[in-house]
């Protein structure tokens, strides 16, 4: 989409015009909001676009290539280097409880048994909350609602697949709610 605001120009410009009346000033400013607004808008679309390409481009078309030519690195004539490196991300899957517990399984499988975090979880009112520093027994003994909940941090989740991956060990990744792949840093050189 054409941005038809050129917004430099528009910004080194004067905001208002001062020897114009209160009225003609005020629709000078909501004229320019619009052109600001329509101008942020293009904008931003044009941000996501090449945020979207550049994650495509460091993620599959670089990895990709530099897979087809046997080589983990390379760099410009600018001194800009690119470099290959794998990457995680996930979490335990959340909204399935039967996927959620396989993923738990899978962790205590694979060795990660000390990964996983019991939690308890009470609702309390601000009033109450001497009453929540009780242990679970008595909360159930005065008749609250307690549950206990597994649960691993995702930045733990994937720092335990980083070190699968890095000893060469395999797991069932997907079950485990990670997403493996591979990432191409780009370090700028002086000359960009």
């Amino acid at each position: 989409m054409e941005n038809p605001v050129d917004l430099e120009t528009f910004l080194q410009s004067e905001s208002l015009p001062e020897d114009a009346s209160q009225l003609d000033q005020l629709r000078s400013a909501g004229e320019q909001a619009v052109l600001l607004q329509t101008a942020v808008g293009h904008l931003e679309e044009t941000l996501k676009e090449a945020k979207s390409r550049l994650h495509t481009m460091r993620t599959k078309t670089l990895p990709d290539l530099l897979a087809e030519v046997q080589m983990t690195s390379f760099e410009l004539e600018d001194g800009t280097s690119f470099e290959k490196d794998d990457f995680v991300s996930g979490s335990l899957p959340k909204k399935d409880p039967l996927k959620r517990q396989a993923a738990l399984d899978e962790l205590i499988k694979e060795g990660g048994e000390d990964l996983i975090k019991n939690i308890i979880s009470v609702d309390f009112n601000k009033s109450e909350h001497n009453i929540a520093l009780s242990t679970l027994a008595e909360l159930q003994e005065k008749g609250f609602s307690a549950t206990i909940a597994e649960s691993v941090h995702p930045q733990t989740l994937m720092s335990f697949v980083r070190e699968k991956l890095k000893k060469g060990e395999q797991c069932d990744f997907e079950k485990l709610g990670c997403y493996v792949g591979q990432v191409v840093k780009i370090t700028m050189g002086d000359k960009s």
